[in-house]
């Protein structure tokens, strides 16, 4: 099962059981739209958006969303997963519309693949836009 998480949790990754990383970084979203939306990532290749099936509980939901015309701030460990979580030292992060994932079944959004957006970026990348992602 790949390893995914949903963006808004600060300790998404442990070295040592003892000494959790700290907050190392912090990812902005930006949303320009005019519904609410749903933000999470994974850090492995072969991610499929089946694994977010906890965007249907109420507080998973909450947390990663992003009210329209608005942004939000995720902090968490964003460096050090990139470095050292899943495979590819690529940030899988996906977009998805709050309305439709309160209103489909999540076996609908899957068949569908009902996502707004898929952003795929690497440390690079986010440091070249200031660690912002902005939708659309």
């Amino acid at each position: 099962m790949a390893f995914a998480f949903i963006v808004f949790n600060a300790s998404t990754c442990v070295m040592d059981a003892d000494k959790p990383p700290k907050i190392d970084s912090v990812l902005t979203v930006l949303n320009n739209t005019d519904n609410d939306i749903l933000f999470v990532a994974s850090f492995n290749a072969d991610t499929l958006i089946s694994i977010f099936s906890f965007l249907k509980d109420h507080y998973q939901m909450n947390s990663a969303t992003v009210i329209r015309k608005s942004q939000k701030e995720f902090k968490a460990n964003w460096i050090y997963a990139l470095k050292y979580d899943g495979d590819s030292g690529i940030m899988h992060g996906f977009i998805f519309e709050k309305q439709t994932v309160i209103e489909q079944p999540w076996d609908t959004i899957v068949a569908n693949n009902m996502i707004l957006k898929r952003y795929d970026l690497s440390l690079d990348d986010l440091e070249r836009m200031d660690w912002t992602i902005t939708y659309p």
